[in-house]
């Protein structure tokens, strides 16, 4: 999205993630409100991966990301 600042794409990203994993957990664990555990921990992972990435307002979204922030065994769980 051309003009996007760096703090909205970030923002945007984050509510991304957060609906991503809180559909996921509704379907496959059955919770209807929050996380579960071990959704809540992929999670965190991944917002605390935004908060660091490198590119901020320039990234792409991590799929198409050169560099992969996540550890490999975390990207195959998220």
């Amino acid at each position: 999205m051309m003009g996007m600042s760096e703090p909205q794409r970030i923002e945007r990203e984050r509510r991304t993630l957060q609906a991503m994993f809180k559909l996921t957990c509704r379907r496959q664990h059955g919770f209807r409100s929050g996380l579960c555990p071990e959704c809540q921990e992929l999670q965190d992972y991944a917002l605390a991966r935004l908060e660091g990435c490198p590119f901020q307002g320039g990234k792409t979204t991590c799929v198409q990301c050169q560099i992969h922030c996540y550890k490999a065994d975390m990207r195959v769980r998220i």
